[in-house]
């Protein structure tokens, strides 16, 4: 996800060494970094694009904090409204779904199978 909150934007970071070709790209830890689309791009709430993402991208989306930040943001306008403030869904549906990947990767190493799995990198 992008670094800022007010013009966030969808990016993939390749595997070391790989590129797109005629993109222009940002460079973190040896990888380059693409901006693919900024979340107010969609038509749907950017929670959902997130989930979308989240369950065919195996476990390889990184939106946390983008997702606490939003939460946090609805959990001051409802005490600020004097609303009940609740664990919001989205985060909680992310974060389960983040650990039920990790606990699928852990799984698969200790059974011997040290693969990584795919990752979205081209070839």
């Amino acid at each position: 996800m992008g670094e800022s909150w007010d013009a966030t934007d969808i990016k993939i970071c390749l595997a070391p060494g790989v590129k797109l070709g005629g993109r222009v790209a940002t460079k973190r830890d040896g990888r380059r970094i693409y901006s693919l689309l900024a979340l107010d791009d969609f038509t749907i709430a950017p929670e959902e694009v997130i989930a979308a993402l989240q369950r065919y991208g195996g476990g390889r989306v990184d939106a946390q904090e983008y997702l606490q930040h939003r939460a946090a943001k609805r959990v001051v306008a409802r005490y600020m409204r004097g609303d009940e403030v609740r664990a919001d869904p989205h985060l909680a549906e992310y974060m389960a779904v983040q650990r039920s990947t990790d606990a699928e990767k852990r799984e698969k190493l200790s059974s011997g199978d040290d693969q990584e799995p795919d990752s979205l990198t081209p070839r």
